[in-house]
């Protein structure tokens, strides 16, 4: 409109006009109310004004067009170089971590800002794990489950289980030995291995009881016995059967990172913040290989945004009981969401 204006103004109100000079002096007709003015000096200021126009309008065309250059380089720059978030992963294995041979494999703390692990991460407000091996010890009987109580004529005692590897077959007999050694001379265990299912037979004279609950661990699982006390179980004759098969696997372990808010991890019964559940669904022996399902991927559980200065590093038996490994490294790879606009906190 300026532009339009000071054309105008220009070739029209600003000129000193002679029509009385104006040649061919028969084209005498006027025009507005300004004074008299030929229909060729309105003619030739109209060109002038379109061709004006039109240089107007390819400056706005060229200057929009800039614009819009300017504007899909500075979204293809943001959308590659300055993100609002990025992901970011970690990856922590046993092997490389300080003090190695003080540390706890199933119970551990990683410290950011030190040699292996040099960067500390601000403003995180994601956290998941991608990838994980696990090894499935070998062990079946361990520190978590070799203790067995019970109930001998009245009074509470206990035996120990020799920590090992058994076959079905191996730890009824070794049930029995424990049994004999102890002053529960009178229990004879046989076994079925069409059912795997173990059988106690009692010659003693006294009331003899486990009392599984009571030892809080899962021993009775090894023996397919149910998870309470039998405080007055068998007389002498009296013979037991263990009603269900027995099960010397480790079913699951549970990764537990307490510095990771609860939102962020599996709501479970447990209060603890398991991040991931893996199975141990290979072999004894063997490493258990664990990724993240690919649904898992679409979730965004995001939290109010956290310095991560350390991690600690927990891993859960079924039981849950911290998991005894027979001190094997295993392998975790986390993502975590960090977000680099803080502006986006205003």
């Amino acid at each position: 409109m300026l532009a339009v204006s000071y054309i105008l103004k220009k070739n029209f109100f600003d000129k000193d006009l002679n029509f009385e000079e104006m040649k061919p002096k028969k084209e005498n007709k006027t025009i507005g109310n300004h004074g008299d003015i030929s229909v060729n000096e309105f003619s030739g200021f109209m060109k002038i004004f379109k061709k004006e126009l039109q240089n107007l309008t390819k400056s706005l065309i060229q200057f929009n067009a800039n614009q819009i250059k300017d504007t899909e380089h500075k979204d293809f720059r943001d959308k590659l170089f300055t993100k609002d978030i990025i992901k970011q992963n970690i990856l922590i294995d046993t092997i490389t971590i300080k003090d190695r041979d003080k540390v706890n494999t199933s119970n551990y703390k990683i410290n950011f800002g030190e040699d292996n692990y040099p960067d500390k991460f601000k403003n995180v407000i994601g956290f998941r794990l991608i990838n994980a091996v696990i090894p499935n010890t070998f062990l079946r009987v361990n520190s978590n489950n070799k203790n067995i109580k019970y109930n001998y004529d009245g009074d509470t005692l206990s035996f120990n289980l020799d920590e090992g590897i058994y076959t079905f077959e191996s730890l009824g007999d070794h049930l029995t030995i424990k049994l004999s050694t102890t002053s529960l001379q009178g229990g004879i265990v046989t076994y079925d291995t069409n059912t795997y299912k173990y059988n106690l037979k009692w010659t003693d004279s006294k009331v003899f009881g486990f009392l599984w609950r009571s030892s809080n661990n899962s021993a009775y699982k090894l023996f397919g016995a149910q998870n309470k006390d039998f405080s007055s179980g068998m007389d002498s004759g009296d013979q037991s059967n263990f009603p269900n098969s027995a099960d010397q696997s480790i079913h699951f372990v549970d990764v537990v990172i307490p510095e990771i808010p609860s939102i962020a991890c599996k709501f479970n019964s447990s209060g603890k913040n398991i991040i991931e559940r893996i199975p141990l669904n290979y072999p004894n022996g063997s490493l258990s290989l664990y990724r993240t399902p690919d649904h898992d991927f679409q979730t965004k559980n995001y939290f109010y945004p956290i310095k991560l200065s350390s991690l600690t590093i927990q891993l859960y038996d079924d039981y849950g009981n911290l998991y005894d490994n027979s001190d094997a490294d295993h392998y975790l790879e986390f993502e975590i969401t960090i977000v680099e606009n803080t502006k986006l906190f205003n």
